[in-house]
């Protein structure tokens, strides 16, 4: 049998569980995962979910439906980004672990 290949998402319900978040914190936490995988893996875009207030951790919002896939599909193209694909995750990833990627990233 062919191997799976690795597609890392982020733990349900996505961006911004666990700490009183708002976008720029959620952004953060995602470029934490580039810090970590560069372009090595791609990620699971029905998992890349945001939190759609801070003040309520129920509410999240597709990632689609926040911003506009062109701009990151093409600098995917370039290697620049990891690829955004539509299957589920084989490894999940939680937003917490991806937070202090990027906190350990800027202190250091």
């Amino acid at each position: 049998a062919t191997p799976q290949p690795r597609v890392y998402g982020f733990t349900s319900p996505g961006l911004g569980v666990g700490l009183q978040s708002g976008l720029s914190n959620q952004q953060m936490s995602l470029l934490g995962f580039v810090l970590m995988h560069h372009n090595s893996y791609p990620i699971s875009l029905p998992s890349l979910r945001w939190r759609a207030t801070w003040v309520n951790d129920n509410q999240y919002i597709s990632h689609e439906d926040l911003w506009d896939l062109g701009p990151w599909n093409a600098a995917a193209a370039r290697g620049e980004l990891p690829r955004l694909v539509h299957d589920a995750p084989t490894h999940e990833i939680s937003f917490r672990r991806t937070w202090q990627r990027h906190e350990f990233y800027i202190s250091g």
